[in-house]
């Protein structure tokens, strides 16, 4: 017992008892393999997203340049 909670009870909701703690102090114990692994595995969930902007944003970039070129009259300027 621990202020009137059962100890099963603090175990139960306790983050680092249950293996969830986030705290820097947990973070530091993670082994650095580990760490490589999560990074990696949040990486590749965010490459796809990236690639997406990254290709929808070099669209826009040509499609400005057609306007630009065609506002400064079609003629072959820095932007064709």
């Amino acid at each position: 017992m621990y202020s009137g909670i059962p100890v099963e009870e603090i175990q139960r909701v306790c983050p680092t008892c249950r293996g969830t703690c986030s705290c820097r102090a947990r973070i530091r114990e993670i082994p650095a393999k580990e760490k490589l692994q999560y990074l990696h595995c949040l990486l590749s969930a965010v490459l796809p997203v990236v690639k997406q902007i990254h290709s929808e944003q070099c669209s826009e970039v040509e499609i400005e340049k057609r306007l630009r070129a065609e506002s400064n009259g079609g003629g072959g300027g820095a932007f064709e």
